[in-house]
């Protein structure tokens, strides 16, 4: 009994944020046009990687520990990763407070930092459908099969993935929460996103760079974002460390969970209007 009072009484907390990442879900299914191009461009981005990392690894057998399947494997997914790792925060804060409209966001009975949760995974919801399948029928159609190692390394993939959404989206949110200071995101969203491309393993894996620049990214939470499930999937990461790896995640989001929530005290404190 106690435990029905109990979620009875939690249900009506989770029910906004429920009903508004089923609307955007909705939303997002409806821009078909958005859908198609979006699609398109993975594929062409997806059919590139493919013949370049075929070409690179023409006449050799291994490099760092991985053959050119399991290259290609990694490659496939890091498309389909970067197809439905949907963070439109940045975006959206970058708006409400150009516009002005944070301050009625404040007064919202809702917290605004999951609201923008709900409406990304909303969206990452319809991108899986929409486009992270496609992709992968693609690739089993003309390329390859993005097979895992082994059935540990595709279980231990699963955590390492939403793992490594919630790093890629709390980046977002301290990326985001900057405007509250300079009123305007400007080119910092695109700084984040280079930092991404090249530090997290989405395009190159670290392990193809030098070993100074390896160090320096371990230091950094970017290639727990990409490479630390990808690498896990293909067996690079043995599933013994891959525990390690996954753990490192943990450390890093909460990390960045307590930076955000301090972040965003100071920037509420702050806040000013201005524009419409």
């Amino acid at each position: 009994m106690a435990d029905r009072l109990h979620f009875t009484a939690f249900w009506p907390r989770i029910l906004p944020y429920v009903y508004v990442m089923r609307l955007k879900l909705l939303v997002s299914l409806a821009y078909r046009f958005d859908v198609i191009t979006t699609l398109v461009t993975n594929v062409i981005l997806l059919v590139g990687t493919v013949f370049l990392w075929r070409t690179a690894y023409r006449d050799l057998g291994t490099v760092a520990a991985v053959n050119e399947s399991q290259m290609i494997t990694y490659a496939v997914l890091a498309v389909a990763l970067r197809s439905f790792f949907t963070c439109n925060v940045e975006s959206t804060l970058n708006d409400r407070i150009r516009e002005g409209n944070i301050a009625m966001d404040l007064i919202k009975p809702v917290h605004l930092i999951g609201l923008w949760l709900s409406e990304d995974i909303g969206s990452a919801c319809s991108a899986v459908t929409l486009r992270t399948v496609p992709i992968l029928l693609v690739s089993c159609l003309f390329f390859t099969i993005p097979a895992p190692a082994d059935l540990p390394s595709f279980l231990l993939f699963l955590p390492a993935v939403l793992l490594s959404y919630a790093l890629l989206w709390m980046l977002s949110v301290l990326t985001g929460l900057m405007t509250f200071w300079t009123m305007e995101l400007g080119g910092l969203q695109n700084v984040k996103g280079v930092l991404v491309d090249i530090l997290s393993g989405a395009l190159v894996p670290m392990w193809f760079f030098p070993g100074w620049f390896q160090n320096i990214a371990k230091l950094l939470p970017f290639q727990h974002i990409y490479q630390t499930p990808l690498a896990i999937y293909i067996g690079r990461i043995s599933p013994g460390n891959a525990l390690d790896a996954i753990g490192l995640q943990v450390v890093w989001s909460l990390i960045l969970i307590l930076a955000t929530r301090g972040l965003w005290m100071q920037a509420c404190r702050r806040t000013m209007v201005q524009g419409g």
